[in-house]
């Protein structure tokens, strides 16, 4: 396959990656994939072409070409920073690892992108939970541990976030959206 086909063939690929992720994204139709794997496709795809048309002997299409794979590239990171699951209405079932010795959980809310976190409810026995949050909005959860250390209740000092990739399973962001819609209109008639 020549140089001009496989870069053709991967900005292709990364072009195809971000289409599915707007897709997705807009229309909620789930691929199958997480819009993580569809960002490693982009710029895996960006960085291909990047390095095929890098190399020396390259022409003015070389460097539209370039342009092409900036676009891919910026357009894969938004993914990445974007790739976050939500929950359509005002309760999510969540769950979370046992930690050695705790004696509660505490489960937190937070507005989307930012503000400021609310104690939502403790939860007793076991690791998960049914959060219900009536408030219109876009919300983060949070878990926090509760265990007795020395004799003394301590609870853990940083919380579990729904948007932190380090601590969520498998590095899948989520969060919960209640957004009804807004009523319909009423006494519908001919206007004369």
């Amino acid at each position: 396959m020549s140089k001009d086909s496989q870069t053709t063939l991967a900005g292709l690929v990364g072009a195809l990656a971000v289409i599915a992720q707007f897709i997705a994204g807009k229309f909620k139709v789930d691929l199958g994939l997480t819009g993580d794997v569809l960002s490693a496709v982009t710029l895996i795809a960006g960085f291909f072409v990047a390095w095929k048309v890098g190399k020396s002997g390259n022409n003015v299409a070389g460097t539209l070409l370039k342009m092409l794979v900036i676009g891919l590239v910026v357009f894969g990171l938004a993914g990445f920073a974007s790739a976050q699951t939500w929950k359509d209405g005002n309760s999510v079932k969540v769950a979370w690892d046992a930690e050695p010795n705790a004696k509660l959980y505490k489960i937190y809310k937070k507005p989307y992108p930012t503000g400021a976190e609310t104690f939502v409810m403790d939860v007793l026995t076991g690791v998960n939970a049914t959060v219900t949050i009536p408030e219109v909005g876009r919300w983060l959860l949070g878990v926090s541990t509760v265990a007795t250390v020395g004799g003394v209740d301590m609870e853990s000092t940083t919380k579990c976030w729904s948007d932190d990739v380090s601590c969520v399973f498998q590095g899948q962001t989520f969060g919960l959206r209640n957004l009804p819609p807004p009523s319909n209109p009423k006494n519908f008639r001919k206007d004369e």
